[in-house]
């Protein structure tokens, strides 16, 4: 190529922040579109939703299923509110997916750097979702597997050691000026969580067409 942007070589330290940058735009990429379709998401659930309201019914050819105003509610808080009329929605889903909308806000709109606007507790944007946390119970003591592995950690209890997998509840906070940085495994945990909001949603669905009398085929 005839055009260069990097010196060469280019300085190690150099290279280092260029994959540090690069790395936090894609997880931050990520993070935002995940949060964008999971809208879309919830846009097609609300018209399917009608869809199902009116199985049965005599509608004129110019009838149009897509409600324009849900699509363009902007807070997905508001848009879950009005599905919990349809489907059963938990209020940690409201708290959690609302955070992620400023997230989003942050990282769409302030280059990822926290804002007063963005901030949902105080001075602090706190990130929150569910993960599962396998723990190895050793008596009254819980120690993450992934630790009691590299640690060697030795079974006290004469009755052995169990393992177990706890729901627990995620909390990253971010303050005014910070930039909202995500490790790799926190946005796969994230990724689980709205692919299992996802499902619980989906689920009520198929609830509401089986009380609407409209057969429902399981793969």
């Amino acid at each position: 190529s005839k055009h260069s942007f990097w010196p060469s070589p280019v300085a190690a330290e150099a290279a280092s922040v260029a994959l540090e940058e690069f790395d936090s735009w894609i997880l931050g990429s990520a993070l935002r579109e995940l949060h964008s379709y999971f809208e879309l998401f919830l846009n097609q659930v609300w018209n399917w939703s009608k869809a199902i309201s009116l199985h049965g019914a005599r509608l004129p050819s110019d009838y149009v299923l897509e409600d324009v105003a849900f699509r363009d509610i902007s807070s997905v808080k508001t848009k879950l509110q009005k599905l919990a009329s349809i489907v059963a929605v938990d209020d940690h889903w409201l708290k959690c997916i609302s955070s992620m909308h400023f997230a989003r806000n942050c990282l769409s709109h302030g280059a990822g750097y926290v804002r007063a606007r963005d901030c949902t507790d105080g001075s602090d944007l706190c990130l929150e979702w569910t993960a599962m946390d396998v723990l190895l119970v050793d008596g009254l003591e819980e120690i993450p597997i992934d630790l009691a592995i590299s640690s060697g950690h030795v079974v006290k209890s004469s009755g052995g050691a169990q393992v177990i997998a706890k729901k627990v509840l995620r909390e990253k906070r971010f303050a005014v000026g910070e930039r909202l940085l995500l490790a790799n495994h926190e946005l796969a945990e994230i990724c689980t969580f709205y692919t299992g909001v996802s499902g619980l949603i989906c689920n009520g669905l198929i609830d509401l067409m089986t009380k609407s009398g409209i057969p429902v085929k399981h793969a």
